[in-house]
Parts: C-alpha cells; structure tokens; sequence
C-alpha cells in the first residue's frame, strides 16, 4: 500500500488484539475526572460545582471539560469489542491515530475485500479496499462511532462516502453488549461495501463531457468568489491531469469526477490550523469529520445523482 495522503498520516498496525493496536497507536493511556478551581473573587478558591476536566493521567494534558455525571471508558475499554471480530476471521486491524493530545482516538479495520477498477498504463491496477473506522473520544463529541471509509490503497486518499453510514452509540462498559453491537453494524459496513462496490463499477464506465464535469464540480463547490473558482479549477486541474490520465476508470468518466474530489479533499485542500492540536491532527479530523469529508461524501451522492441523469441505475 502507498505510504502517501492522508493514510500516511496513520500508525501502521501489526496486531492481533485490541491491547496490542492501542499500544501501537499511542492510545494505551488512561484519563480520570479532576475537579477545576476558580477564584470568583480574586482570592478564594472553589470547586466548579457542575463539571470536572477529563485528564491524561500519563501527561496531565486536560482533554476535554465534562459533566460531573459524564461517564468515562478509556480508549482500550472502547474498542476492546473488536477482538471478537479478529478472533472470527472477519477483519484484522489496519491503522490508527490519536488526535492532538489524545482527545480522540481513530482505529482502522479492514475485512481486507478489494475492488479491482483496472489496469492503468502504468501496469499498476487501480485498487480500492474496505476500511471502516473506529472513532472514540475523551473530549465528549462522541462516544463510539462506527463509519465505513474505504480506503483507495494507490493513494492513500480515503472516501467518507456516505455521512448516513455513521453509526453513533453511547459509550459502555458493558463488553458483551459492544461485541453484538459492533458485530451488527460491521454487517451494515459490508452491506454499504457492496453497493458501493456496485456503484463505482457502474461509474467507471459512465462516460461524461467537459460540460458536464464543469456542471458537477459547480454543483459542488458554487460562488463566483476567488476562492470558489480556485478550487474549482484545482478539481478540473486533478480530473484532467491526477489518476485520470492513468486509470481507464477515471479518465472522462463520473467515478473520475469523485476520485478527483477525493484527491483534491485528501492531499490539496486548505485546512484551518487549531492552536489545540498539531497540522496532522487537524488535517485528518477535516477529511474524516470536518470540510474534506463534507465535500467528498457530497461528492459521492452527486456522483449517484448524476447517474440516475444519465439513465444508469
């Protein structure tokens, strides 16, 4: 697999239990609630009555400020479940990250299926795998989300196709209960796979004009704003010239439109810098959770929309 995009942004993993993929990532740290003091008249000390910080016990970074009655599983508690998919043989870990200081945890997966879109005249085969991705937090913005990400190995680009697949749930100790539900919605990962799957075989082969690939990317980013007409003319720019001039499955056709989308959301887009977390960090929450993966899941559902224009179904 290509090290380059954001894929090359990730800890490879090499692990056959959840303990051994956390460790590997960096995420085998545990977090405790503290109470937060304030001097609301300049000189006595008090205790924040309602909320408490959620703090690194290994560095004391404090990841996020929470309810007092807000519930906290360490990351190796949260993705203990997947295990059970290991141990049946229906996926093997693949990548992962901690965001910042650890306020959010990324763990890939893979049931390692693949779909061959061709030989490109580089001799190379343009190849896009299912991933789908496991998401935690220690900041509250979630508690354990679930999204099929597939992953186009040549690039190290990675789709969020389709922002219905996520699968939110609260967070639990309860491990039985995360097996089964882990188990149901991997079920739904490789339903969404295979249409997936279906849909971009189909459009490998929908041919489109300059007009109409013009009218997709208008559609996709609209304005007559400097901006807007720069990056419109960088989604051109990748079509014409990126994987298009390689690969028989992108060269004129609609699945070219979305994998120039998805390059471009990948590897050109300007991201805004947090000054709470580091370049990569904020790189790959935009083009998993932020603006990128906004543009690339529109993207995919203009894409189906633009099928159904031109008759194929």
């Amino acid at each position: 697999m290509s090290n380059k995009g954001l894929y090359g942004k990730f800890n490879q993993i090499n692990a056959k239990t959840s303990e051994e993929a956390v460790a590997q990532c960096g995420a085998d740290f545990e977090v405790e609630k503290v109470d937060m003091l304030i001097r609301p008249d300049g000189e006595t000390e008090a205790v924040v009555p309602f909320h408490q910080a959620i703090m690194r016990k290994d560095t004391h970074d404090i990841l996020g400020v929470m309810s007092r009655s807000y519930g906290i599983v360490q990351y190796a508690t949260a993705v203990k479940a997947t295990e059970a998919l290991v141990e049946e043989g229906m996926a093997v870990y693949a990548f992962g990250r901690l965001l910042g200081k650890g306020e959010k945890f990324y763990l890939f997966m893979t049931d390692e299926q693949v779909l061959d879109l061709g030989i490109g005249s580089n001799g190379i085969p343009l190849l896009i795998q299912n991933h789908f991705s496991i998401c935690s937090s220690h900041d509250g913005s979630l508690g354990f989300e679930i999204s099929p990400t597939p992953v186009i190995l040549n690039s190290g680009s990675i789709f969020t196709v389709n922002q219905s697949g996520r699968v939110w749930t609260k967070h639990s100790k309860k491990v039985d209960g995360r097996v089964e539900t882990l188990k149901s919605r991997f079920h739904k990962v490789r339903e969404f796979w295979a249409e997936f799957t279906d849909s971009a075989r189909m459009m490998a082969t929908a041919k489109v004009t300059n007009q109409q690939a013009e009218e997709f990317f208008l559609g996709l980013v609209d304005g007559d704003s400097t901006r807007a007409e720069n990056i419109r003319a960088k989604l051109v720019s990748i079509y014409v010239g990126g994987p298009q001039r390689v690969y028989p499955a992108a060269n004129g056709t609609v699945f070219g439109l979305l994998m120039a989308t998805v390059e471009y959301a990948d590897r050109e887009k300007t991201v805004k810098i947090s000054k709470k977390m580091d370049r990569e960090s904020c790189e790959i929450r935009a083009s998993l959770e932020g603006d990128a993966a906004r543009l690339k899941a529109e993207s995919y559902a203009s894409a189906l929309i633009l099928m159904n224009k031109l008759g194929i179904k």
